[in-house]
């Protein structure tokens, strides 16, 4: 079916126009090794107040090869406070 081809490359090409994604590319290193926005970047305080799992790295301090300092306010109830598992 060229016809229909030609109508879909032609409506690709358009779209792909429209939408900024061109130049295209197969070079995958680059885009690995190119900078992404960080929400972190130059970021030196954080504040956690609930149980993180499975935090991504784009929304946690990038701590390799750096110095750094952890510090916990913890509230223990009167009774004490429960194991957590």
């Amino acid at each position: 079916m060229p016809d229909k081809l030609r109508e879909l490359q032609e409506l690709f090409t358009v779209e792909a126009s429209k939408y900024q994604v061109f130049p295209l590319d197969n070079d995958i290193l680059s885009r690995i090794l190119a900078p992404r926005p960080s929400y972190t970047a130059g970021r030196t305080d954080f504040t956690y107040l609930r149980e993180l799992t499975g935090t991504p790295n784009s929304d946690a301090p990038n701590i390799l090869t750096k110095s750094y300092t952890i510090t916990a306010e913890v509230e223990v109830p009167a009774g004490g406070g429960t194991e957590l598992s």
